[in-house]
């Protein structure tokens, strides 16, 4: 590893809501996962008092800038386990596994010494957890591939946990199993010929707004060629007869933007919307129940709203400047499990807005099933292209005249 660790002075995690991991767990360094994300795992792990033994499976020099945060450190390509060193092991974790690494665990490959310590692990009867890095795959038979690959690596008793599931087990906050590069090529193959106005929600939920400046904000759309307009449930009927006999979809909102009334409103409001002409509805979760822990309850609200929908996107407002990562994390997992279209940063009228670091923890968790929404603050072309580059396949903004022209800057006015 490059640079010396430095320890931390506070925990990343208390630890309070998630159940500890065993208290002995090996975690293996490939050549496949970033120095980066391998300190960042290593750290959370030390943070939450956890036995560590690492296992590097390649020459990589000198490993003792991270001695203080392990039990042991294996820094060897030629490394074989022995029962004296899986003992006391309750976990073997092998995160950022690609498809070709994957296929090798599958064939049982010994040339490769971590897979000699897969097997002495199985052997004994230790649980083997590997995070599978196939987000990104677009051949539509190298997708068939890696399903056959994850069902083998089953069959041999190897559990495969999905990025976000792995760190919630692990207590690691933002745990970033996608990486940037990856990203970008998975969701912005051609920038030089990428249609950003098709990205645009075009917006107007200002409480102030009158017929006029509705009738405005539709005429743009028509004028720019927008993706959608986004605009409170009274102007739902207003923004059809605007937009009749173009392509335009309209977005919804509901339960903005606090989230916070009942269930039943909420889907009353959904199907309000749609019989008004609503293509899209853009929903905000119950923050507070997600906050206390009450998933249960903040999913249900989302499946009711999806079956208001009745089909119709739904995009799910999770107010990213309200959460922590941890629960920025769990409400995407609550989201995708409620089987939503989408999942959105912001309601443009909290403390803050998108991201990028927010966009990339969003998109590494959902996967690519799902689209992600960047909205509040998205203002001019470079950061609505930053945005897209982190995984960011719509973008609500009320600037979208400004970022498909190119012009610099904006206001600081919300929606």
């Amino acid at each position: 590893m490059d640079d010396k660790l430095d320890k931390p002075k506070d925990p990343i995690f208390d630890g309070n809501n998630i159940e500890k991991l065993r208290e002995s767990i090996i975690l293996i360094k490939n050549e496949e996962i970033p120095d980066e994300l391998f300190k960042k795992m290593l750290l959370s792990l030390y943070n939450n008092n956890e036995k560590i033994k690492v296992v590097y499976t390649y020459e990589s020099g000198s490993c003792d800038d991270i001695k203080d945060w392990a039990d042991e450190v294996i820094c060897s390509n030629t490394f074989v386990p022995d029962k004296q060193f899986l003992s006391n092991v309750k976990l073997l974790l092998l995160p950022n596994i690609s498809l070709s690494l994957a296929n090798a665990i599958v064939n049982l490959d010994t040339n490769k010494t971590f897979i000699k310590t897969i097997i002495e692990a199985m052997n004994m009867n230790i649980p083997v957890h590997i995070t599978f890095n196939d987000a990104t795959i677009e051949n539509s038979s190298l997708i068939q591939k890696s399903i056959e690959v994850k069902n083998e690596l089953k069959k041999l008793g190897i559990l495969v946990d999905p990025p976000e599931q792995l760190a919630l087990l692990l207590n690691i906050r933002g745990y970033e199993n996608i990486t940037l590069e990856n990203v970008k090529g998975a969701y912005t193959m051609d920038l030089n010929n990428l249609n950003v106005a098709k990205y645009i929600d075009h917006t107007l939920l200002k409480p102030q707004s009158v017929q006029k400046d509705i009738d405005k904000l539709c005429d743009e759309a028509k004028t720019y060629n927008f993706k959608a307009v986004c605009v409170n449930s009274y102007w739902t009927k207003r923004s059809k007869e605007n937009l009749k006999g173009t392509d335009i979809l309209i977005a919804t909102v509901v339960g903005f933007p606090l989230g916070a009334m009942t269930t039943e409103a909420k889907a009353f409001e959904t199907n309000n919307a749609v019989e008004n002409g609503s293509h899209e509805i853009d929903m905000v979760i119950n923050i507070g129940e997600l906050k206390a822990g009450n998933y249960e309850a903040v999913q249900k609200d989302i499946e009711a709203v999806v079956a208001a929908a009745d089909g119709k996107t739904v995009k799910v407002i999770i107010e990213t400047c309200l959460l922590t990562d941890e629960e920025k994390v769990k409400a995407c997992i609550l989201s995708k499990n409620a089987k939503a279209n989408f999942v959105k940063t912001s309601t443009g009228f909290s403390t803050g807005g998108a991201t990028l670091e927010d966009i990339y923890l969003m998109r590494q968790t959902v996967g690519k099933e799902m689209g992600v929404k960047a909205s509040g603050g998205v203002r001019d072309y470079d950061t609505a292209i930053k945005m897209i580059e982190n995984g960011a396949t719509r973008i609500g903004t009320s600037s979208g005249i400004k970022i498909v022209t190119g012009e610099k800057g904006g206001t600081n006015e919300r929606y």
